[in-house]
């Protein structure tokens, strides 16, 4: 039997697919079955369309979106050492400059200086950075205001004492020279005229005695004075030379003091552009350089550390 019920399903394949499509008596009695769910699925697809009948079709999951995390801003360091490095001459200048002001305290004046300039520098960065509440940014930006004012002061003072200092020391050399050369010229001359005066002596009396017709007396006189009056003449000659090297080693001297007022040539031109004197026109260079160090190393360091 077994062998003829696999010959008829192989050889009426085709047979038996057409008459199971035929519906039986039985199943119009039934009605149409339901459409059965593959063989070749899992137990969990058949749930899942299971469940889709009843509920509808199965809404999507989104899938959850990740947290966007910011990378930490590079710091631009070749800036912020441009700018400290601003700040520490800036600093500098004015530790100085506050230290030529108050000459009793030279220490404690250097330690407020340094604090001062480490809390201004600290607070820059914290600005920068956005650190504390807004009322605390502001009075930080107050603070490190009042600093760089004080910083201004310092550095004005230094600029001003290192420039009125040269002046005065090269000034007081070349004024001590001259004083000593022109004395030494003057005594020169007095050497020479006290000279002078003993040859016309000599001179004046043989000229009197031959003018009185004692020409044997004159003749006399001058062979006495012979002596004398070479001597005087070698004397003249000596003092002579000595005046003439004493009037180049001035005129040197005076050289030197063109030179010391070259070095203010620019501060002469720039007082010209400007219409003003000398003295004017350096102060307000003086000004600009002691307000400009400052805020500018300060707007660095904030640039290069602001977030």
């Amino acid at each position: 039997m077994n062998g003829n019920a696999s010959t008829v399903n192989g050889s009426g394949n085709g047979r038996s697919r057409a008459s199971s499509d035929v519906p039986g008596p039985d199943d119009v009695s039934a009605g149409p079955a339901p459409e059965s769910a593959p063989s070749a699925g899992n137990g969990n697809e058949t749930a899942v369309h299971g469940s889709a009948a009843v509920h509808g079709p199965a809404v999507p999951v989104p899938a959850p979106v990740p947290a966007i995390v910011h990378a930490p801003a590079k710091r631009d360091w070749i800036t912020i050492l441009i700018a400290l490095a601003m700040a520490t001459v800036s600093a500098g200048f004015s530790i100085v400059g506050l230290t030529s002001v108050f000459v009793g305290a030279f220490g404690p004046v250097v330690a407020l200086g340094v604090v001062l300039e480490a809390g201004k520098l600290r607070a820059v960065a914290l600005i920068g950075m956005g650190r504390g509440s807004r009322p605390l940014r502001l009075f930080l930006v107050a603070a490190v205001a009042t600093v760089m004012g004080l910083n201004a002061v310092g550095a004005y003072g230094f600029l001003a004492k290192a420039h009125i200092a040269a002046a005065v020391a090269g000034e007081t050399a070349v004024a001590v020279r001259i004083a000593d050369i022109d004395g030494r010229i003057a005594e020169q001359n007095a050497t020479l005229a006290d000279i002078d005066r003993k040859l016309s002596q000599i001179d004046g009396a043989i000229n009197k005695a031959v003018e009185k017709g004692r020409t044997n007396a004159a003749m006399a006189l001058a062979n006495d004075q012979r002596h004398n009056r070479s001597e005087l003449e070698v004397n003249r000659q000596a003092a002579g030379k000595v005046l003439v090297d004493l009037k180049v080693e001035k005129a040197r001297i005076e050289g030197d003091r063109k030179t010391v007022e070259a070095d203010l040539g620019p501060v002469k031109y720039l007082a010209t552009l400007l219409g003003t004197d000398s003295e004017s026109a350096l102060r307000l260079f003086i000004l600009v350089v002691a307000m400009l160090l400052d805020p500018l190393a300060v707007l660095l360091l904030l640039a290069a550390t602001h977030d």
